[in-house]
């Protein structure tokens, strides 16, 4: 009984581990997604910049 309690208590700790690891990925998908909007946004200033001249 002791090895199974001890058997879920470290799977236990990796799935807790797994979520933080997923949060993370998914923290790291929107400040990825963010910086693809903002290059999308400064290459369309560039472009209006060129039609102003």
């Amino acid at each position: 009984m002791k090895s199974i309690k001890s058997i879920l208590k470290i799977a236990g700790a990796v799935m807790a581990g797994l979520g933080t690891v997923l949060v993370v990925i998914g923290f790291l998908d929107e400040i990825c997604a963010g910086v693809k909007k903002l290059a999308a946004c400064r290459a369309r200033r560039e472009e209006m910049k060129d039609y102003a001249d």
